[in-house]
């Protein structure tokens, strides 16, 4: 219609009309552009907070899964000190406990910490719209941390290859049925697993001697328990730091969120 208009005012040689044409046509296209533009800045904003949002949820499941592996490696560390300390004893003082001590310190935590949205938002190439520099950089840091602490987490000593090479395998069995680890779904399906207190396998006697006798004949058992037990403690130490970081990441999040 505009540009019929405009011919129509050309063959007329109404230059006036044809300039008001041409710049109706002119404000029309740089108004449909800046809506655009005003869209698209809306909607990238809208979906820069959702990230955060996402982040600080992350985080926060990060804090109860360190949480729970902090519970967890304290607890097989217990184990470990416990076989470590019952190895000085003479075999005919050992029983059931010791069988339990050196089957639970060969546990293990065998999933990732999560970082689903973090890689989502890489992919995307939507970092650079998270936030300000120090932020994206304090989110990168802690990402980068934790993909360096979940290579020693993955670390498995070598006791709980030989431990279970060398325990028969119906002594594993009947600590693995009558000791059962206590086992928690979240939401979003990850699972959270904790040792029992008390483990009863009921073994008898041929099985405890038996059981005592593999184990102690593990060439350098009592190195590879206290190498275990080294690798627990900085589990722990790492896990505890992990956890101070995604929480102090998430209140920066948040508070980045409230002055916007």
């Amino acid at each position: 219609m505009v540009i019929r208009r405009i011919r129509d005012h050309v063959a007329d040689h109404n230059w006036f009309a044809v300039a008001v044409d041409v710049g109706i046509v002119v404000a029309g296209v740089f108004l449909g552009n800046q809506v655009s533009n005003w869209n698209q800045d809306r909607g990238e904003r809208v979906q820069s907070y959702e990230d955060r949002q996402r982040l600080v949820a992350d985080l926060r499941a990060n804090d109860v899964d360190l949480s729970n592996r902090i519970a967890y490696f304290k607890a097989v560390l217990a184990h470990a000190q416990a076989a470590l300390e019952a190895l000085g004893r003479p075999s005919s003082a050992l029983g059931q406990d010791f069988i339990v001590d050196a089957y639970q310190a060969t546990q293990i935590v065998p999933r990732e910490a999560k970082h689903v949205t973090y890689d989502e938002i890489l992919a995307t190439g939507r970092l650079t719209r998270l936030g300000e520099p120090a932020l994206r950089d304090r989110v990168g840091n802690y990402y980068i941390l934790q993909r360096t602490t979940g290579v020693t987490f993955a670390n498995t000593p070598g006791y709980r290859e030989k431990l279970r090479r060398a325990l028969p395998g119906a002594t594993q069995a009947a600590i693995r049925t009558r000791c059962p680890e206590k086992r928690q779904s979240l939401s979003d399906d990850t699972i959270l697993n904790l040792l029992p207190e008390y483990c009863d396998p009921r073994l008898d006697p041929a099985s405890v001697s038996a059981g005592v006798r593999e184990v102690r004949a593990i060439p350098e058992v009592g190195a590879e328990l206290n190498r275990l037990i080294g690798d627990l403690a900085v589990k722990i130490e790492l896990a505890t730091v992990m956890r101070q970081r995604a929480t102090k990441l998430s209140d920066q999040i948040l508070a980045a969120d409230k002055a916007n």
